[in-house]
């Protein structure tokens, strides 16, 4: 019985809530709640610090509120996708965007045989796609997760967020919400490259546990750095 993406965030997340709430890290705070089975959603007011549960038609409901425009509330929603046509089209126009915002050619990767094919090896039941959209139901980001060759072993991939999606952390909650995901899989450890170049996704994930290990493929590009997080059982 998966209860880590239920309850392990309805538990974290508010005391993540408050935490962002006074961090100038954030122009816009965001709570998140991931839930792959069951349909669980919160709403925070970081005025009033008042946490709404309550059901909602999809996996995951992010609210964000401005302290100094309440009214002014932005809603984005993250799930994992399967093979809705919409979902996936929108997803290959972020992982094109991923790859331009690179500026390398990832020809090595095989690239666009991977677009061409998805969900391919991001495929349930091994694998995860998510996708976030905002309120007015357009893409805002997305992360992929697909299994190695070791046994127990994932790969976090793509991760990204459009340029108008950023300011609110919505990185980190996509980067967290695979984490979990692959916990409730059953993996035992998460591995992911990036490059030295980016600064503020080695950041990111150093903030998340990952460590620095031995390359686990060959790739022709220099800079590339190699990291892996344990993930709780």
């Amino acid at each position: 019985m998966c209860r880590t993406l239920g309850d392990k965030w309805a538990c974290d997340s508010l005391q993540q809530a408050l935490d962002l709430e006074s961090s100038s890290s954030y122009s816009t705070p965001m709570l998140a709640v991931f839930c792959s089975e069951s349909e669980l959603s919160i709403h925070f007011d970081f005025v009033n610090r008042h946490a709404t549960y309550s059901t909602w038609n999809h996996p995951l409901l992010v609210r964000s509120s401005n302290q100094m425009a309440t009214t002014n509330t932005r809603e984005i929603f993250i799930k994992a996708i399967g093979n809705d046509v919409k979902d996936l089209a929108d997803i290959v126009e972020l992982f094109k965007a991923y790859a331009q915002s690179l500026g390398i050619d990832l020809s090595f990767q095989d690239f666009s045989n991977e677009l061409a094919n998805l969900p391919g090896k991001y495929a349930s039941p091994s694998g995860a796609l998510l996708l976030a959209r905002n309120s007015s139901n357009q893409a805002a980001g997305c992360v992929g997760l697909r299994s190695l060759s070791d046994p127990g072993y994932c790969e976090m991939k793509r991760l990204f967020v459009s340029p108008q999606g950023r300011g609110g952390g919505l990185g980190r909650m996509l980067a967290e919400a695979v984490v979990q995901e692959a916990e409730c899989l059953g993996y035992k450890a998460m591995r992911l490259d990036t490059l030295e170049s980016m600064s503020s996704a080695r950041a990111l994930y150093k903030s998340l546990g990952f460590r620095d290990v031995e390359p686990y493929y060959e790739t022709p590009l220099a800079g590339t750095i190699f990291l892996e997080l344990t993930l709780s059982p």
